[in-house]
């Protein structure tokens, strides 16, 4: 049985380009879970201006295919 595979990333947006960075992240978001790669959540923290994203890769196939799918990195 294949065990899920935690992605965190750590990371500040510049000011007034929060709105277009988010929605950046929207399109491979829904990509990885359309395609069965992988589930995220995303959190605020509002003390220090900094976004968590925590990214659960299906398997660590299913990590190798998205990089390798053409649609991921469109």
């Amino acid at each position: 049985m294949s065990q899920e595979i935690l992605s965190l990333a750590i990371f500040e947006l510049l000011p007034g380009e929060e709105q277009e960075a988010l929605a950046t992240l929207r399109e491979p978001k829904s990509v990885l879970e359309t395609s069965g790669y992988s589930r995220d959540f995303l959190f605020r923290d509002s003390l220090n201006q900094q976004y968590v994203l925590l990214r659960y890769w299906k398997s660590e196939e299913d990590l190798r295919n998205a990089h390798e799918d053409p649609k991921v990195h469109r």
